[in-house]
């Protein structure tokens, strides 16, 4: 987990990333499944709410938010969906500009599942707030839902071995 500040005309970049050995197609579906699944931690200060139904699909919309005083609220749109591979959302609206990129990739040790934000704060207000509270807060929320989401692959993995 990491941010990586660049310059001004240049978007700032936070990644945080999971392995997981199971199958990519299992860890695909699961990742589909991002705002309505069951792993997704419940104490989770980071919120995304899909606005609209169905599996996602290119133009779907989403709101995201962090549970805070000063609300930090920005509006997503699904840009791009490739299959087993990648889910590529834009900022529409809000405090931040730029994107988020949920990639999945199959290594020798395993399925690399990552997490990208690139991203400009719009304002100087937001700036601040990103600063002293939203950017650390936000960074633990990702954290937390990748490594629920993990604990979750490795565990209906291990139920699916004990029953066979």
């Amino acid at each position: 987990m990491f941010f990586k500040k660049q310059n001004k005309e240049k978007l700032s970049v936070f990644r945080y990333f999971i392995f997981v050995e199971v199958p990519a197609e299992q860890v695909y579906q699961e990742v589909l499944l991002w705002d309505r699944s069951e792993w997704w931690p419940k104490n989770s200060v980071l919120k995304i709410i899909r606005l609209g139904d169905g599996q996602p699909e290119q133009g779907m919309q989403f709101k995201m938010y962090l549970i805070l005083p000063f609300l930090f609220l920005n509006h997503l749109e699904l840009n791009s969906l490739v299959p087993q591979q990648e889910l590529n959302f834009i900022f529409v609206k809000g405090s931040l500009k730029g994107s988020q990129v949920i990639r999945i990739e199959a290594r020798s040790n395993g399925i690399k599942v990552e997490y990208e934000l690139s991203y400009q704060i719009q304002g100087l207000l937001n700036k601040i707030f990103w600063a002293m509270f939203w950017g650390p807060i936000f960074a633990k929320g990702i954290q937390g839902i990748f490594n629920s989401l993990k604990k979750h692959i490795v565990g209906k993995s291990q139920q699916t071995l004990n029953q066979s």
